[in-house]
């Protein structure tokens, strides 16, 4: 069943050229903007795709990307058959979320179709994309949408209410396509990912103009002004005032004449009027980047031990390298537990990583260094964002499934080499990510190792220690000799073992029958708080073990 409803508009005169005009959250808030169009472009078909947007949406966003690049390549190829020539030229044109499905429906048409493929689908390049000439975004959403932190402009009742909505979309199974653009999720992520290599490929890229209101509650400048990723782009303002769904309303005059500007002024006389700072720029002097990732319960300290033995190689060897030690915060044992807060830590990783791509063009691919949960954003992030790719990477006290299919990732040209150190007493790893290996996307690399040698890799039988020892201050010189040179040099022989703890061995082999006792004990506790513990202060046995249930929230939470 399509997903898209097409609308057509005939040109007032002899159509030349096509313009396709993408709405937002809501349709009519866009009513203007053809009819302007109509106006001033005499000679253009207008297409006005039609899609369920709403909240409740469970429109697959890919999907929906596909679809419109195939439609948009059917109406031209109508054309050229109705009049014996394609159309001189191609502008594209989207609203909020729509300014993100008519990059993507480009990106598509130019072959960047890593999605697709994924999906088994064989997508080819696409004629229309060559006549684009333009696209004009109105107040999109270039990074996604996110509500932490609060958008500056966003008042408390309406955030509090698109958080409602959004829980309110689990227990309902709904809104899948709000979520696929929240920042750092795939298709937006995979996005910035496919119009940057677009430019590295010296593809002959449109001018792509956004503009901007400075009232705008749903997204910050920060997230419309993609300076990384959209760094090509002509950026113009909107009259102040001017609000997310403002941008689109040409009852003001001078909302409407910022539109005739991105839509016809010429290329060579279109001026952006945001300036990127200078910290926000491509810097070519940087030849490799590194990033650092802590796990959980853990803040991270180790990361800046290792940046500067990673920083201190590199020079040695009179190479500018750039680490990024970024933290997503402590991240506590219940979280992690929980796979919509683990894939919250994976969506900030990718949206760190597109900057970072975009920041640093001679540096491509990034190499990566994690421990713990910082395995499973590397590994999720090869598993689900289709476009990423890295070059070396090195885990310690990995939390990755044993089967993961590291040959064919290396097979795909995602990743060039890993290094994965095994401790010999590991039980966190081989106690609870194994007990939810089977179904699930966590386990005990970190434990057992792969099933396999990582292809291009190698592991390292043992370190000897627990589930730090990967990352302590003595094997730090061997995870910055195998990133910088590519090189496996060994970590000295007094942490290392030729075999694993039995005890370790044996407790990880029974995982089902420590949480079982785990469980058991918790009941326990329960049952008593409720029924032998009678306290006068606190006299019905359910208010007990509320009061035990929160307590051991709170220390799920701190541990």
């Amino acid at each position: 069943m399509p997903l898209i409803e097409p609308v057509f508009r005939r040109a007032t005169s002899e159509p030349r050229e096509l313009v396709v005009i993408v709405h937002g959250l809501r349709r009519g808030e866009l009513a203007h903007v053809p009819d302007v169009v109509a106006r001033e472009l005499p000679h253009a078909d207008l297409l006005l795709p039609i899609y369920n947007a709403g909240w409740r949406s469970n429109v697959d966003a890919v999907e929906l990307a596909g679809e419109l690049s195939e439609l948009i390549q059917a109406r031209y190829d109508q054309h050229a058959s109705d009049s014996g020539k394609p159309y001189d030229r191609i502008i594209l044109i989207g609203h909020s979320r729509g300014a993100l499905f008519v990059r993507k429906a480009y990106v598509f048409a130019c072959g960047q179709s890593h999605e697709l493929r994924r999906a088994g689908l064989r997508p080819r390049p696409l004629a229309w994309a060559g006549a684009v000439q333009r696209i004009v975004l109105l107040a999109g959403m270039q990074r996604g949408w996110s509500l932490s932190p609060k958008p500056p402009r966003m008042s408390w009742p309406y955030c509090l209410g698109l958080r409602a909505l959004e829980q309110l979309s689990r227990p309902l199974r709904v809104g899948k396509l709000m979520k696929a653009i929240k920042r750092g999720a795939p298709f937006v992520a995979n996005l910035r990912v496919q119009w940057i290599n677009l430019i590295r490929a010296d593809h002959p890229m449109p001018v792509t103009v956004q503009i901007l209101g400075d009232m705008d509650h749903l997204v910050t400048a920060g997230d419309n002004i993609d300076l990384q990723a959209g760094y090509n782009f002509v950026y113009l303002k909107a009259p102040s005032g001017t609000t997310h769904a403002g941008v689109v309303d040409f009852t003001h005059p001078g909302r409407q004449q910022v539109f005739l500007r991105a839509l016809l002024t010429p290329d060579g006389q279109l001026q952006s009027e945001y300036d990127s700072p200078p910290d926000q720029k491509p810097d070519t002097s940087v030849e490799q980047v590194v990033f650092i990732m802590h796990g959980i319960r853990d803040y991270g300290g180790w990361t800046r031990r290792l940046a500067a033995i990673l920083k201190r190689r590199a020079q040695e060897k009179g190479r500018k390298l750039v680490t990024i030690t970024s933290s997503y915060g402590y991240f506590p044992m219940l979280n992690f537990l929980l796979l919509s807060e683990r894939q919250k830590n994976v969506r900030w990783f990718m949206d760190q990583y597109t900057e970072a791509l975009a920041r640093y063009p001679k540096a491509a691919p990034i190499d990566f260094a994690g421990h713990s949960n910082g395995t499973y954003l590397l590994a999720s992030a090869l598993d689900r964002y289709a476009a990423c790719n890295f070059g070396r990477a090195v885990f310690a006290g990995s939390v990755v499934p044993r089967k993961f299919p590291w040959d064919q990732m290396v097979g795909e040209g995602r990743i060039r080499a890993i290094r994965n150190y095994v401790a010999t007493r590991d039980v966190i790893v081989g106690v609870f990510p194994r007990l939810f290996e089977r179904g699930g996307d966590i386990g005990s690399a970190g434990f057992f190792g792969f099933q396999r040698e990582p292809a291009a890799g190698d592991e390292f039988h043992y370190l000897s220690g627990g589930h730090g020892v990967g990352v302590s201050a003595a094997n730090l010189e061997s995870v910055a000799s195998f990133l910088v040179d590519g090189t496996l040099h060994d970590p000295p022989p007094e942490i290392t073992r030729g075999k694993q703890a039995s005890g370790a061995i044996l407790l990880s082999k029974l995982n089902w029958l420590v949480c079982i006792v785990l469980v058991v004990a918790l009941l326990a506790g329960a049952w008593w708080i409720a029924f032998a513990w009678s306290p006068a202060y606190v006299p019905y046995a359910w208010l007990r073990v509320g009061l035990f249930i929160g307590v051991l929230v709170a220390v799920l939470n701190s541990v």
